[in-house]
């Protein structure tokens, strides 16, 4: 009688912990229906797996994406996710607004404990969320993480505790775009940079070199920071205040500025530039006769280019932004990572696993990498088909694989802000390069203390 309580009591007690484990592992298969759609506008899966998965995602990252190579790749890719995965179904949630609005969502959600199971989120800001990702070492292995560049695994890796807390899954660099056929050898030094902007000039082209100009971020993403770094200057130090204000790295931040000045007076940059306000703009200057030969953007500016000026995208190459010296390099790299804020092990290995087939696998990242127009962060993904003989890939591997990011404080958008009204005030005249960044700096001191 006593061992059959014993046996009973066993039996009861197996029952409780697979009830309680029930909630953290998928529950027998279930099959898709005849016909189902298995990507909608809005959901991924199967429409009746049991186990439902929220993740934040980006519109132009998602299958909701208006670019049709976008579309294609990710419904053909989540198609066949969810056919393995037949217990789970993912719900999108698009994120919308500046990056500032995102990531107070984002904090928001945590707060309420309604974040999303797994999230986008961009590369400079993954160091604010560390405490509340959940370490992925379990589902993705050492030879994998090694394979990505030296500065992506800075920031997937959190420094306290040595876990791996994301995946970065998207990158992408500023640099100069020259017209090859006018130039040989592309500018490496500002006196390069102007002299061979002014011999353009001089060749009856309107303007030497344009860039970003309207208040956005990427007139400290590609016109500041660069060449910032490139002289090692620091924004903020270790505890994350800012610096740029003070001494050294304000005498930086003002030689900066003093080149652009410089560019101005000498012919190398119209002030016209202020009113550039997306790559689109710049392609259309592109595509006029005698215009510009120079243009400082991005590396997805090819995609404008191919789009306004066709075969004649071929006449440009992308290089490194000239520096003060020809040794110094002072790339930045921006994209976007991938964190997983679910708690529970199934969902857990879930998430990743779909991050993993999607975007981040090395098949992954080369079909979406070469689908979006994006560089990838893995090594040996610059090796597959796709990109092994793209020239211009190529040099976008090059740019970024030197690259830093920007700091993930949350200073930096209120540092951005004022150092991109300081810059339009140095090139318009308004302001001295020493009154632009002690202003910008004050006023960066002042709003962070409020």
């Amino acid at each position: 009688m006593e061992k059959r309580k014993l046996v009973v009591a066993a039996i009861l007690f197996a029952a409780i912990l697979s009830a309680a484990y029930a909630g953290g592992r998928e529950e027998k298969s279930v099959s898709i229906p005849a016909g189902a759609q298995l990507v909608t506008a809005d959901r991924i899966g199967n429409p009746d797996a049991p186990i439902t998965l929220r993740y934040s995602v980006g519109l132009s990252y998602s299958h909701q994406a208006s670019i049709p190579a976008r579309v294609e790749y990710l419904t053909k890719a989540s198609t066949e996710w969810a056919k393995a995965h037949p217990n789970v179904k993912l719900i999108l949630e698009i994120q919308s607004g500046s990056l500032d609005q995102v990531l107070q969502k984002m904090m928001q959600q945590i707060s309420s404990n309604t974040a999303p199971d797994f999230a986008m989120i961009d590369g400079m800001y993954v160091p604010l969320f560390y405490k509340h990702l959940s370490p992925i070492d379990a589902y993705v292995n050492k030879d994998e993480v090694a394979d990505y560049f030296d500065w992506t695994r800075d920031t997937m890796i959190d420094k306290q505790d040595g876990k791996l807390k994301s995946l970065w899954f998207t990158t992408g660099g500023a640099g100069l775009w020259y017209r090859k056929d006018l130039i040989s050898t592309p500018p490496k030094t500002w006196d390069e940079w102007i002299a061979a902007g002014n011999q353009l000039k001089a060749q009856g082209y309107k303007d030497g070199m344009i860039a970003w100009g309207a208040m956005n971020e990427q007139i400290v993403y590609g016109n500041v920071l660069p060449m910032f770094y490139g002289l090692g200057g620091n924004l903020v130090d270790a505890t994350g205040k800012p610096i740029f204000g003070v001494g050294s790295d304000r005498d930086k931040m003002i030689e900066v500025f003093n080149f652009w000045l410089r560019a101005v007076k000498e012919g190398l940059v119209s002030q016209r530039i202020i009113d550039i306000k997306a790559d689109g703009d710049m392609a259309a200057d592109a595509s006029k006769p005698n215009q510009v030969a120079m243009i400082l953007a991005n590396n997805l500016f090819i995609s404008q280019l191919k789009s306004v000026i066709g075969k004649d995208a071929g006449n440009w190459a992308f290089t490194f932004i000239p520096q003060k010296t020809a040794e110094a390099k002072g790339q930045v790299a921006g994209g976007w990572n991938w964190g997983f804020f679910t708690k529970d092990p199934a969902r857990l290995k879930a998430a990743v696993d779909f991050v993993q087939t999607v975007y981040t696998s090395k098949e992954g990242m080369a079909g979406w990498c070469y689908a979006g127009g994006y560089t990838p962060t893995r090594k040996s993904v610059l090796s597959t088909p796709q990109f092994a003989t793209d020239e211009y890939q190529k040099s976008f591997a090059k740019v970024v694989e030197v690259a830093r990011t920007r700091p993930g404080v949350k200073s930096y958008n209120v540092m951005t802000v004022n150092l991109q009204s300081a810059w339009q005030a140095v090139i318009l005249g308004k302001q001295t390069p020493s009154q632009a960044v002690e202003d910008a700096y004050k006023r960066t001191m002042d709003q962070i203390s409020d």
